[in-house]
C-alpha cells in the first residue's frame, strides 16, 4: 500500500477493523475493563 493513494472510505474501513481486533484482544487480556 505504500506510495498509493488511499480512499478515505478504505482508511475508515481499516480502522475500524483495526479496531475491533484491538478491543477482541484487550477483552481477553483484561476482562475486567470498561
Amino acid at each position: 500500500m505504500a506510495n498509493k493513494p488511499v480512499d478515505p472510505e478504505v482508511t475508515d474501513w481499516a480502522n475500524s477493523v483495526l479496531a475491533d481486533k484491538i478491543d477482541q484482544v484487550a477483552a481477553k487480556l483484561a476482562p475486567a475493563a470498561p
